[in-house]
């Protein structure tokens, strides 16, 4: 290989996009649930309204899952659409998860990522199974 870098490797601004975009989408989904809940106040996201933070959710979801995938095959309104509805899931999953406890483990935290993403990233493989034409 001339040059030695692959020519199939993301170059490092799309590194940096894919890096960018899981941040936002961590923070609109997972830790914006925690701070709802009232565990953590980072910026003053637990005096806002828990609709307000759903909206932000949707959003941060969008366009975290929208950079995410940027350059791979889930491009476009397939990772926003996913994105929106996984944030949303891992928001109200997490809010809902850690609003009534009074601690929690760490590694406890992947308990609502899980159950409140599955939806999202499930409509995300479904929908990019029907753009390509695979049925299984």
């Amino acid at each position: 290989m001339a040059g030695g870098r692959n020519p199939a490797a993301p170059s490092p601004a799309m590194n940096m996009l894919f890096v960018l975009g899981l941040a936002v989408f961590l923070y609109t989904s997972e830790v914006l649930g925690a701070q709802a809940a009232g565990f953590i106040d980072f910026v003053g996201a637990h005096d806002r309204g828990i609709v307000a933070l759903a909206l932000i959710s949707i959003v941060g979801g969008a366009v975290g899952m929208s950079l995410v995938c940027l350059n791979g095959p889930y491009r476009g309104a397939v990772a926003a659409m996913s994105g929106a509805v996984a944030g949303l899931g891992i928001f109200l999953a997490t809010y809902l998860y850690l609003s009534w406890r009074t601690s929690f483990y760490s590694a406890e935290i992947l308990l609502p990522f899980l159950l409140g993403g599955a939806p999202g990233f499930c409509l995300l493989r479904y929908l990019m199974k029907k753009r390509s034409g695979g049925e299984s």
